[in-house]
């Protein structure tokens, strides 16, 4: 079984404090889903963008046991926040998507950390 990470990875896209615009768009339109009535979501879990072996922890913050794809993994445990998160993934998504077509210095150092580590 899966754990969730223990704590949000360091571009995790539900924290509050990851730039806006470092994700690809379809990324972020993928946090949505999981703001639907449980039986409405995904049964896949979102795994964590630079741990892919494990759950998201910003995702499994923000949505907790509302999360049908948790449950059918088998409720593994979610950390306590150690960083602040959006409140659901319809704002991170926002937020996320919203500097997509001129990101921040911010957001594109983040995109060549990011491409070192995947690559």
């Amino acid at each position: 079984m899966k754990i969730v990470r223990p704590k949000p990875c360091q571009f995790c896209p539900y924290k509050i404090e990851t730039p806006s615009g470092v994700w690809h768009a379809d990324e972020y339109e993928k946090l949505r889903a999981y703001d639907e009535e449980t039986f409405n979501q995904p049964f896949a879990t979102f795994a964590c963008h630079e741990s892919p072996k494990a759950h998201c922890c910003g995702w499994a913050q923000c949505h907790g046991d509302k999360l049908l794809s948790l449950r059918l993994a088998g409720y593994p445990e979610i950390p306590e926040i150690t960083a602040p998160i959006h409140a659901s993934g319809n704002d991170a998504a926002n937020f996320g998507q919203r500097d997509i077509e001129n990101p921040s210095r911010e957001a594109r150092a983040a995109m060549r950390i990011l491409d070192r580590k995947i690559h």
